[in-house]
């Protein structure tokens, strides 16, 4: 029968040995978890951030858009087509982004859009929310501020890209260019 006493010995002069003391493993434990939960908080606070920019942008995106496309027809006599337009603009526009944007007002203060998109959808506003009196001068005034925001990057056309995919980005920039130097030049 072979002799393990020597391995035995082994073994309980490792087993013997100081371990690593409790307040040492306490204190790396404590420091690990405050960096992984810092860490995952600002991972939280930027994904909601980013949701935010989405809504935001596609929020005015979409408002222009389909307000330059019920404005843009013209199939009817005047008056049929104004009475027509007017059932369009609030069947079809809520501002649904912006209501969301407001519920989450701690995280939107801190996009550097904000006083931009604030000032855009204050113009928006003035020219949806009285159809009845001065509505082409308003909506007027209202996408000259707005294409004057997309085309000076107040709002990003990087974000615009990013969120509306290339193609329907491209069509929006073309048309804030188009209203933006006319503006200009009556200036």
């Amino acid at each position: 029968m072979p002799d393990y006493t020597k391995e035995l010995q082994e073994i309980a002069a490792a087993l013997s040995r100081p371990s690593t003391p409790v307040w040492l493993a306490a204190t790396v434990s404590t420091i690990l978890g405050f960096f992984s939960a810092s860490l995952l908080q600002r991972l939280a606070e930027r994904s909601k951030l980013k949701r935010l920019k989405r809504v935001l942008y596609v929020d005015l995106a979409e408002v222009f858009l389909t307000v330059e496309g019920i404005m843009g027809f013209c199939q009817m006599d005047e008056l049929q087509r104004w009475e027509w337009q007017k059932e369009q603009l609030k069947l079809h526009v809520g501002f649904k982004g912006e209501a969301y944007l407001r519920a989450n007002e701690d995280t939107y203060m801190q996009m550097s859009e904000r006083a931009v998109a604030d000032n855009v959808y204050t113009y928006l506003h003035v020219a949806l929310d009285d159809l009845d009196h001065w509505w082409h001068v308003n909506w007027s005034l209202a996408r000259q501020v707005f294409a004057r925001a997309v085309c000076e990057d107040g709002l990003k056309r990087k974000c615009f890209r990013q969120f509306l995919g290339k193609e329907r980005a491209e069509m929006l920039h073309g048309q804030c260019s188009s209203i933006y130097e006319k503006s200009q030049r009556v200036l």
